[in-house]
């Protein structure tokens, strides 16, 4: 079974040398193969939907993690192949009591005219899109909208994943926060100091950081890890 980590890196991304590094080590160690989709920077738009393509790498790959650039991934991090059945797409969720993310995918499944009568606020379903582990079964996650598209929130891509979720079925598995280490748990250190390396094995340093911010973020992080690796 052919598996590959893929992330997409356009433009000015000063910090992405370095993220590349923990990445290469995250395949060394599993036997996976590894691609950069880069490119000129046109508008947050284009880049944003370059995420959509994934389903083009399924001709040759039956597994497929995705990470946003802005994800370092710890040397300790467990193999996600193992974790995520085949049937399954691993995710994390943005639920409460961190995240509540309701009204946006209301708007989100209303634009992309789904159906949103039996969501609430109790049973929604909403997950970032900066980690994603697909199989080929699951192209139809990333399918290109039928309607034009819409910023929802501060959101581009993610809006149109979350209403393709709903509107194929999608089975899922929720890796929870030490998977993908969101920007607000990363500034509110909650409910992991970023030092706790046994609960965290991806930090996503979202754009809840300014670019300036994000840079000296990550880089506190990377030494972090070379520190406890001996990197």
């Amino acid at each position: 079974m052919k598996k590959l980590l893929l992330t997409i890196s356009i433009g000015d991304r000063p910090w992405f040398k370095e993220i590349k590094y923990f990445m290469t080590i995250y395949c060394k160690k599993y036997n996976l193969d590894f691609k950069v989709l880069d490119g000129n920077f046109v508008s947050d738009i284009d880049s944003r939907l370059k995420k959509l393509e994934i389903k083009n790498f399924f001709q040759d790959y039956d597994r497929i993690l995705y990470l946003d650039d802005t994800c370092i991934i710890s040397p300790d991090c467990p193999n996600l192949f193992d974790i995520v059945p085949f049937d399954k797409i691993g995710v994390v969720l943005e639920k409460l009591p961190y995240y509540n993310k309701f009204n946006t995918l209301k708007e989100s499944l209303t634009h992309y005219n789904q159906d949103c009568k039996n969501i609430s606020e109790q049973n929604h379903v909403w997950f970032n899109s900066g980690v994603i582990l697909a199989s080929k079964i699951h192209k139809s996650l990333f399918e290109y909208p039928q309607k034009n598209v819409k910023r929802i929130g501060h959101f581009i891509d993610q809006p149109i994943f979350n209403s393709n979720r709903y509107k194929y079925n999608l089975n899922f598995v929720d890796l929870g926060l030490r998977y993908n280490y969101l920007g607000t748990r990363i500034s509110e250190q909650i409910p992991y100091n970023i030092k706790n390396l046994d609960n965290i094995y991806i930090y996503h340093v979202t754009r809840a950081w300014t670019n300036g911010k994000r840079k000296r973020k990550i880089n506190e992080i990377i030494n972090i890890l070379k520190k406890s690796f001996n990197l």
